[in-house]
């Protein structure tokens, strides 16, 4: 279930520099898949296959929902 706190991930990537952008997409994965992947952090994710989608300008809840399939 998708948490109420959108805005907060909802900021386009040139409105944010790469590292922030990373930063909300794996807050965005600790809030939307609490229980499944509590334990994850930063090192667990491959960045490389997540540039595409900061690059296509996608927020970070959009690049979450874009790469485990979720629908809003």
């Amino acid at each position: 279930m998708i948490e109420s706190n959108d805005a907060i991930f909802d900021t386009s990537p040139s409105e944010a520099p790469w590292s922030v952008w990373q930063t909300e997409v794996l807050q965005v994965i600790q809030t939307e898949f609490r229980g499944v992947l509590e334990d994850v952090s930063s090192e667990d994710i491959d960045w490389s296959a997540w540039r595409p989608l900061y690059d296509q300008g996608c927020s970070a809840r959009e690049a979450v929902r874009s790469a485990f399939g979720r629908v809003a």
